[in-house]
């Protein structure tokens, strides 16, 4: 049987090695499925986004379109800090998609600086008056979740699509 879908990956070997990212309390782990589903829809409109602005030509880029993306972004932000008094220290593939969220919005949206728009950051992170629904707690959960992964782009084989070099 071939597996697809990093969601049903992650949950085989999870399984195999014994692991705990996908909870057996069934309440728990609707909780952590909830908050993969949130990191999940922050990547997809991520993605959808840098290919919109690294693959098309730019008088062609929908800037309405991608304004929508990145509101859904912010809005699955405000989830997040709305979730972090009950994360405690858990680590499942709900912190564990939230990490890579913010990762990967490091990685390929440094402009888009969601820690500056952090009121009170912690560790000398710029602070900012912008008016955000983020706040200091999505910065902690990204710190503390970021510490378990290696999120290092040199790790990653580079390929050339429709010209475009790199990876998404």
């Amino acid at each position: 049987m071939a597996l697809a879908d990093s969601r049903v990956i992650c949950e085989y070997l999870d399984d195999r090695a014994g692991g705990t990212l996908f909870p057996k309390s069934q309440t728990q782990r609707r909780r952590a499925l909830v908050d993969q589903s949130i990191g999940d829809g922050i990547l997809t409109a991520a993605l959808l986004s840098r290919y919109e602005m690294a693959v098309r030509p730019p008088e062609k880029v929908w800037q309405q379109w991608l304004d929508g993306q990145f509101d859904k972004v912010e809005t699955s932000i405000a989830a997040i800090e709305k979730a972090v008094p009950t994360l405690g220290d858990r680590v499942d593939i709900g912190t564990i998609s939230f990490a890579c969220a913010f990762g990967y919005l490091d990685l390929r949206f440094p402009d888009f600086g969601w820690r500056s728009l952090i009121r009170n950051a912690p560790h000398g992170l710029p602070a900012s008056g912008h008016p955000h629904r983020c706040r200091r707690r999505a910065i902690l959960l990204a710190e503390s979740g970021c510490s378990y992964l290696e999120l290092q782009p040199a790790s990653v084989e580079r390929s050339g699509v429709n010209g475009v070099q790199g990876w998404v």
